[in-house]
This record gives C-alpha cells, structure tokens and sequence, in this order.
C-alpha cells in the first residue's frame, strides 16, 4: 500500500498501480514495475510459420532489388515484394528437411507478360565470371531485340545476390556477370528480360547452380 505524504501530488511510498515510490537521503523516487507477464510459447504451427518466414525472408531481403522490376500475379493490394515472398513461401519450400531449405529452382523473381529468351544457360567462364547463353527469339510474341538481359547470381554461404541489367541485350545472344567475389564458390544462378522502357519483365528462369572458377 502507497502513502501520500501531501496531497495527491506529493511524494508517497509504497505500490501504486504500475509504479512504486521510495525515498533515500531525502529524496522521493518512483519507477514503474517489471513486467513480469509472461509470453505464451508459440504452438507447433506458429512456429513453423515463424520458421519459414525467417528463412524465406532473410533470402528475398536479399532480392528485393531484383524483385522491384516487376512481379505480377493476381492477388491485388500487395507490393512485388510481398507477392513474391508469397509465392516463393508456398511453392519453393521444402519443410521435410532440419533445417528448412529453399528449392532455389522453383523460385521465380519477377513475374511478368513479357517473353523470355530461348535456350538460357549458365556456366563457368573464365575466374571469377560466369556466361549466361540464349538464342535470340527477337520478333516472337512481341520479344524486341533491345530488351534487356538481366543477369542474377546468388550465393547462398553469403547471402548476397550480384546482378545486372547493363551487361546485354536480347539480340547479343550472350553476356558475362563478373562475379570476382565469390571465386570457388557455388552460386544459384537466373536470367530475366526488361523491356527497355522498364514497362514489362518477364518470369524469371534458373539456370542451375554453378561453380565459379576459381
């Protein structure tokens, strides 16, 4: 129980609510209590959602810049973002391993209209690069020879993504993503197409999981 000393204002000992009052060498002090609730541990099915969230989210964080030229699917009032980590969360988990892995071939970064190329492949080149090969569609299904190549390799040891859309364009047929940093290292590897006017991607392909030579 709390005593007041002068009034309403004035100082008081003891518990009041969430706050309790004291006084020492003279002065009067009033700090609020700890909170002592305790939270409830989480059911078996939050937790595992809570685990695919951690792990999808901390890789598409990674990607959000590549997701940003477009994702587009039917569930409206969400960003690309959001309708990417979505998707990959329900189609690109696998949840009958410990830990949880990503199946990094069943993911999709943009989503869009637009045609891809035909025949995308990556390989090693030379040190620290990779090619990514396609054959030259340009005239099909509204595919224009100045389309932009978008070039994306992912290192899962790191979690980091290196990509490009300045590298080449459609009708180049192919390119090079210098990729110096992860020498001897396995990456997962993707290719998308812009439209020049940035107005329309395409649904992004894997082309596998290399090894960058080192």
């Amino acid at each position: 129980m709390a005593t007041y000393e002068h009034g309403i204002s004035g100082p008081f000992t003891g518990k009041v609510g969430s706050v309790i009052g004291s006084s020492w060498k003279d002065k009067n002090y009033i700090k609020s209590l700890p909170n002592t609730r305790k939270h409830p541990k989480p059911s078996v099915k939050q937790q595992v959602q809570q685990n695919k969230f951690d792990l999808m989210g901390s890789f598409m964080k990674c990607m959000k810049d590549v997701v940003k030229l477009g994702f587009d699917d039917k569930v409206k009032k969400l960003s690309a973002f959001n309708k990417a980590m979505s998707y990959a969360a329900k189609n690109a988990l696998d949840t009958t391993t410990t830990p949880y892995r990503i199946r990094y071939s069943d993911v999709l970064l943009t989503k869009g209209q637009h045609p891809n190329a035909d025949d995308l492949t990556a390989t090693p080149g030379n040190p620290g690069e990779i090619l990514f090969s396609w054959t030259d569609n340009t005239g099909q299904s509204g595919a224009r020879a100045d389309d932009k190549a978008v070039l994306i390799a992912y290192s899962p040891s790191q979690n980091r993504v290196t990509y490009t859309c300045k590298t080449a364009t459609r009708s180049a047929g192919t390119a090079t993503l210098k990729v110096d940093q992860y020498k001897g290292q396995k990456l997962e590897t993707y290719v998308t197409f812009l439209k020049a006017d940035g107005s329309d991607v395409s649904t992004s392909v894997y082309t596998g999981e290399i090894t960058v030579t080192a």
